[in-house]
């Protein structure tokens, strides 16, 4: 099967178990949102940083040997031949469903929390001012990005 093929499947399979995930999530949450907004907010904080660390762990898993070599060979013989996905298809597809779960769990949550910082109908320019700190902070770590590559890079 050539490569290309073998990449779209994966694609396809991550992001269908991610859809799937989401409903899965939504349906099972979805009566909870309204009552516990601040678990809610905060479950999706934590699963953005573990889908986040997943995503940045991917690199250095994948080119690690170290625990298939730490394995017997009876062991590993089972493992292969078992119907696993591979490590990357498994580790990828977590950190979608965290993704996922995450933006169901903030979007559903962002109302309330917009209605408790709005004080007289100002709702909207609540919205707009979150929305400028986001921005204003994804620039800023941007910046500071380019800044720590080029300071690492000098070293």
């Amino acid at each position: 099967m050539h490569l290309s093929v073998c990449l779209d499947q994966t694609w396809a399979i991550r992001d269908g178990l991610g859809m799937m995930g989401g409903l899965l999530f939504s349906y099972v949450a979805s009566p909870h949102f309204d009552s516990h907004v601040k678990e809610f907010r905060l479950l999706a904080d934590i699963l953005n940083d573990i889908a986040l660390t997943i995503d940045m762990a991917l690199p250095s898993i994948m080119t690690c040997d170290w625990f298939f070599s730490e394995l017997n060979t009876t062991m590993a013989s089972f493992l292969h031949s078992l119907p696993l996905p591979s490590t990357y298809l498994f580790l990828t597809s977590i950190s979608t469903l965290c993704k996922v779960a995450c933006g169901i769990s903030a979007g559903a949550t962002k109302g309330n929390i917009t209605d408790h910082f709005a004080i007289c109908g100002n709702r909207a320019d609540v919205n707009a001012k979150e929305s400028t700190q986001e921005t204003l902070v994804s620039l800023m770590g941007m910046i500071m990005g380019v800044w720590l590559a080029r300071w690492l890079s000098a070293l």
